[in-house]
């Protein structure tokens, strides 16, 4: 929850006023459950970062490493922003996700990663004389529907290729067998319920989401594989009351809590929370699976995320207490912010275009080859911003250049125009 006790005047004039600001000095983390906008969000933080404001130096499966060299280097930036030694303390958003390529993070959201956010609020944030903003955020979909995303962009692809082509059994086998014969078989497996609490916990097998959940035997004379029975369940990796009890108070613990129905106000709320300027967006991944549900299998997945269906109730309702306590109603913010944005809609991008990029990511490489410099912003803990664009697929170094030299962007411009 944003914190109550200095929720004065001034933390309401912020949400209030026109324009949003950039921080002075701040650090921000948005947990991304599977199938709930995280993309969507991850391409705005690409164009903010672009446009100079912000660093977004680590992917969204860190490890602890990474984690602890980024705290390190946040920390020596603030101290060196509050003895005047930099013109400008750190600006540093972090997207979790884990599962790919380290699970590592949300593993340990809450033995780690959560105590670790607390301490930096303690010491650096209001009242301690550094003034910087750190902050937290979560998006939480209606179930059935980010189960069907899920199942659509994960899983039926498993379902519909021919194992009698690869003769691999687990982890290789795929088919309708060892996947599923449609998502109400999936479901009924027993390895995809309560994904989103499940992801959030970090510590109830979230790698089951995306594995077969049924054994198959090899028969030569077919060469198919034939279904013997449901891969048992570890007991650790079902969701009892005390886990969802752990779940609820993760999530009480997040500054902004959305869901994806309200997208868009969530969307204004975190940025104005964090300070990013430019939220305008294009959607990502949406509208690009069928919708129809038999109704047999829709009973069938509501059936396995019953938890979830409390947690998407519980983030709508702190989604509204908190929107009431920052903006005084959801009137508010639906007027004055939400309908307007929308009104500038233009084309594909919801909110308007946003202003042109100044800069853009290539390969390091690449830009050496041309005697490209590298752009290194005032706000950067180090001087390749991370240098990774291991979310899109590339692994080898990449830099942020001038927008106009000529090489291939990898990051950073899927809301250019």
């Amino acid at each position: 929850s944003v914190d109550g006790d200095n929720n004065n005047n001034d933390n309401n004039n912020k949400y209030l006023e026109a324009e949003t600001k950039l921080p002075k000095c701040a650090l921000h983390l948005y947990r991304h459950i599977s199938k709930v906008g995280g993309t969507t969000i991850r391409f705005v933080w690409d164009k903010n970062v672009v446009m100079g404001d912000w660093e977004y130096p680590i992917i969204y499966g860190f490890e602890e490493k990474q984690w602890t060299d980024l705290l390190q280097r946040w920390k020596e930036a603030a101290e060196k922003f509050r003895n005047g030694e930099r013109a400008v303390g750190p600006r540093t958003l972090v997207e979790l996700r884990g599962n790919w390529p380290s699970n590592w993070p949300a593993q340990h959201f809450q033995t780690r990663i959560m105590p670790d956010v607390d301490a930096l609020k303690k010491e650096y944030g209001e009242g301690s004389g550094y003034e910087c903003e750190i902050t937290t955020s979560v998006l939480i979909r209606e179930p059935t529907s980010q189960t069907l995303s899920f199942y659509e962009y994960y899983i039926r692809k498993q379902q519909e290729q021919d194992p009698g082509e690869k003769k691999t059994m687990w982890p290789g086998v795929v088919g309708k067998e060892s996947w599923g014969h449609d998502i109400g078989d999936y479901v009924s497996s027993g390895r995809a319920t309560n994904g989103q609490v499940r992801e959030i916990l970090g510590d109830r097998c979230t790698t089951n989401l995306r594995e077969p959940g049924y054994e198959t035997e090899w028969v030569d004379e077919t060469n198919k594989p034939v279904r013997t029975h449901a891969r048992p369940i570890a007991k650790e990796c079902k969701i009892s009351e005390s886990d969802y009890e752990r779940f609820e108070n993760v999530l009480r613990w997040f500054d902004v809590v959305g869901t994806t129905d309200n997208f868009d106000h969530f969307l204004l709320t975190q940025s104005r929370t964090v300070g990013v300027r430019y939220p305008q967006y294009k959607k990502s991944n949406s509208g690009k699976h069928e919708r129809q549900w038999d109704p047999e299998m829709k009973i069938k997945v509501e059936q396995a995320t019953t938890f979830d269906k409390r947690a998407y109730e519980l983030a709508k309702r702190l989604q509204r207490e908190q929107v009431e306590k920052l903006y005084g109603s959801w009137a508010t913010l639906d007027e004055k912010f939400v309908k307007p944005f929308q009104s500038k809609t233009e084309g594909e991008f919801v909110g308007g275009k946003p202003p042109k990029s100044l800069y853009k990511w290539v390969k390091t490489s690449e830009a050496m080859a041309v005697d490209a410099a590298p752009v290194v912003p005032d706000c950067w803990t180090d001087d390749t911003g991370g240098g990774q664009a291991t979310a899109y697929i590339v692994f080898e170094p990449v830099a942020m250049v001038d927008k106009d030299v000529n090489l291939h962007c990898v990051k950073g411009c899927n809301f250019d125009s």
